[in-house]
């Protein structure tokens, strides 16, 4: 069942952004490119979750947030109505390319802060270059 389900995702990928892809979001500047080829750029930049996970564009991703610097980058995401983003954790690294994703529901908040949620993943991205300065990347 995850085969197929994965297959279906990477199937949903390729149709999505195979050949429509232009230009991929960059982590800095929010730079993107829809099928039309109009490009929206925004100042803020993209906060980071790394996760030893690949999430795809349209793939649900069910999160608990435990760790304090996570619970405050989600609570800023939910507050300011934005995405964040999503690598893949690698050996004290992360990868280039991500998945936007987008929060559609606090499913469950602890007294401590904690939160489960349901986020669903949007738009591929690259990192062009990352921001240090606040405890999230």
């Amino acid at each position: 069942m995850r085969k197929k389900f994965l297959q279906e995702q990477v199937l949903r990928y390729a149709q999505d952004f195979g050949s429509g892809l232009r230009r991929p979001l960059n982590a800095s500047s929010l730079e993107r490119s829809d099928r039309n080829n109009d490009k929206i750029n925004c100042v803020d930049p993209l906060p980071i979750f790394p996760l030893d996970l690949v999430l795809f564009p349209g793939a649900p991703l069910p999160l608990h947030i435990f760790e304090p610097r996570y619970k405050e980058m989600i609570a800023e995401c939910l507050e300011q109505k934005k995405v964040f983003g999503m690598v893949r954790a690698k050996e004290n690294a992360v990868a280039e390319v991500g998945c936007t994703a987008a929060i559609v529901n606090v499913i469950k908040q602890y007294e401590d802060g904690r939160m489960d949620i349901a986020a669903r993943g949007k738009q591929r991205f690259s990192i062009l270059e990352l921001n240090h300065d606040r405890p999230f990347l």
